[in-house]
């Protein structure tokens, strides 16, 4: 009973000093339970079931902070790279090898979370953190993060960014009702100010190079569309995005004359998603290439698809709906005019149609559809615990916010 009380003004004593550092998300992530108490939840879990003592022994490791690659790793990031050279950091990461203790006070003191929420990022979204990481591909006895642990972890690091997060998406909102009004300065304000907050979303820094590009500024674009695909690259960003850059690149070279360049990127672009799009793209300028002078006619289906992004951001879902519907019509490989439709849907509480459209967005979108697959064990159609449902969806690195948004539904 004692020992119950004492644990109990414990976890009074950290929430009191969680509001007092402004961080009252991060005690929800870790489900209420101080860091030593999931080690031991660990070698319970092992003690009992033994698929999991296997899954959960060496040469796999229960934190990112004991993956025996963690120096190279962090090396190898742009972000932590400079870190290593400061004895602190290095001691700092060191000091929560092997034991969780002390993780608990550092993670909620101002003078190391920042860089904690950094390096944890890195270890779960890297370019080669465990979030992306083929446990098929990995050489014998090489070790990795189980992945219910991995999503574990990939949620304290969601509650501790939740505020930052939302903050960035309401200026990328801003950003985009004033870029569909055509005002690009004041959008590429609230896209860099979305940046600025959480700049870990390659959606806001692409959005930049979509303003650059409508002012004609293509060196910008290109400038900052390649920023967005490190960002994509770094934080395990879907593919349908990092071709979204790429696409934009070749469109400010080819502007520029420089067209072995724009095919380039072009071509980059397909290789990751497929476009109607980009292949329209590529085929007029390979025309202009051979000395043919190609119809300089926009795709119809993505005119439909920014009609229908219009009558959206003014409320008029009913015409949205016929817009999308339309784009669909013209392109049915477009899995974007499937979610967006999907969202009008929910608008309008039709949410039998939301939900059809959600589905098909994620089969067009292969690497979605596998993420989404491997969250729930291959039982798409099962319908789960909404909560439940939400937080293992935000914690799977494949599936953006704007998927998860749709998937409120369930």
């Amino acid at each position: 009973m004692q020992s119950h009380r004492r644990r109990n003004a414990r976890r009074e004593q950290r929430e009191t000093r969680l509001r007092e550092s402004d961080v009252d998300c991060i005690l929800n992530a870790m489900f209420g339970k101080p860091f030593l108490d999931f080690q031991r939840e660990v070698e319970e879990t092992k003690r009992k079931d033994p698929a999991k003592r296997k899954l959960y022994s060496a040469p796999n490791f229960i934190h990112p902070f004991d993956d025996p690659r963690i120096f190279q790793k962090l090396k190898d990031d742009r972000r932590t790279r400079d870190w290593l050279e400061d004895p602190k950091y290095v001691a700092l990461i060191q000091g929560l090898k092997g034991s969780l203790e002390g993780f608990e006070e550092k993670f909620i003191n101002d003078k190391y979370r920042p860089q904690l929420l950094m390096t944890l990022r890195v270890l779960t979204f890297g370019r080669d953190g465990n979030a992306v990481v083929e446990k098929n591909t990995l050489p014998p006895g090489t070790g990795y993060l189980p992945g219910d642990l991995g999503m574990w972890w990939m949620e304290i690091l969601h509650d501790a960014e939740r505020v930052k997060f939302s903050e960035s998406e309401a200026q990328r909102q801003a950003g985009n009702a004033a870029y569909n009004a055509k005002d690009y300065d004041k959008a590429l304000k609230h896209y860099k100010k979305a940046v600025r907050v959480y700049p870990f979303d390659i959606k806001s820094q692409l959005n930049i190079g979509a303003v650059y590009l409508e002012k004609k500024k293509y060196h910008d674009c290109i400038q900052s569309s390649m920023e967005a695909v490190e960002v994509g690259l770094e934080n395990s960003s879907q593919n349908f995005y990092i071709a979204k850059a790429y696409m934009r690149i070749g469109r400010s070279y080819q502007k520029l004359g420089a067209h072995e360049k724009a095919k380039t990127f072009y071509e980059k672009s397909l290789a990751l998603e497929s476009s109607a799009e980009v292949v329209a793209l590529l085929d007029e300028l390979e025309k202009l290439m051979q000395g043919q002078t190609p119809k300089p006619t926009k795709s119809k289906a993505m005119e439909a698809k920014e009609d229908g992004n219009v009558l959206f951001q003014k409320g008029d879902c009913v015409a949205a709906v016929k817009s999308y519907t339309k784009a669909i019509s013209l392109d049915c490989g477009d899995h974007e005019a499937y979610l967006r439709r999907a969202s009008c849907y929910i608008k309008l509480s039709d949410l039998e149609s939301a939900m059809k459209d959600c589905f098909k967005s994620l089969a067009l979108s292969q690497i979605v559809w596998n993420a989404v697959k491997a969250v729930w064990g291959g039982d798409i159609g099962r319908r789960i615990e909404p909560s439940r449902s939400r937080r293992r969806l935000l914690m799977c690195p494949a599936v953006s916010v704007s998927y998860i948004q749709c998937f409120r539904i369930l």
